[in-house]
């Protein structure tokens, strides 16, 4: 049997107010530094005609939040080696207004 090898949260934030590029980057990075880590890198995938994909690789392993500004939903996944991630994914959420979080079922 294979041990765990880190953790996967994944959140919906519904009736979100999407943040600017430089805010979600922003928000994240202040999250990851408030929560003891470090961005390692990012890279940022903006649709047309709306839309955006960022990922970061930080100290704890990876972040990526998808964006469909035209349903008001922005989508976290952390993924989390030296912890169970649920604090960094607070810190994030946090930052974000919405209306309402629903915890993702991966499969």
């Amino acid at each position: 049997m294979m041990s765990v090898v880190g953790h996967r949260i994944g959140i919906d934030l519904e009736e979100a107010q999407i943040p600017s590029s430089a805010e979600v980057d922003q928000l994240v990075r202040e999250s990851v530094h408030d929560a003891g880590g470090a961005v390692h890198g990012y890279l940022w995938v903006p649709y047309q005609p709306q839309g955006d994909t960022y990922i970061w690789a930080v100290s704890m392993s990876h972040i990526v939040i998808h964006t469909w500004p035209e349903k008001k939903v922005l989508t976290v996944d952390v993924f989390s080696c030296q912890s169970d991630g649920k604090d960094l994914m607070g810190r994030i959420v946090a930052r974000v207004p919405h209306g309402r979080a629903r915890k993702c079922a991966y499969r």
